[in-house]
């Protein structure tokens, strides 16, 4: 899949699943107060690799309802497609 069409397949991913809603009830284990805030008010498409792999690793009883998932999930996967620097190691 070249650049473009890799491009418009996530931004197709965006848009569908742009009608759920981000989540609010993190555990308090897992994620710092700070992070919950930055994870539930920041824009899905701009949340750093960091969280959005803390998200990925995430066990399925973590989560908020499946709805919470399915907001993230774009950006989980556009950064596994994207290959960005730091998922295979520690990102700050």
């Amino acid at each position: 899949m070249n650049d473009q069409a890799l491009r418009a397949a996530i931004d197709a991913l965006y848009a569908v699943f742009s009608s759920y809603a981000p989540g609010s009830d993190f555990c308090g284990f897992c994620y710092s107060q700070d992070e919950v805030e930055r994870i539930s008010k920041t824009p899905v498409s701009e949340l750093p690799v960091g969280l959005s792999r803390k998200l990925l690793w995430e066990t399925g009883n973590h989560w908020q309802n499946a709805e919470v998932y399915r907001h993230y999930l774009p950006r989980m996967l556009e950064i596994l497609a994207l290959d960005f620097p730091g998922i295979g190691g520690q990102v700050n």
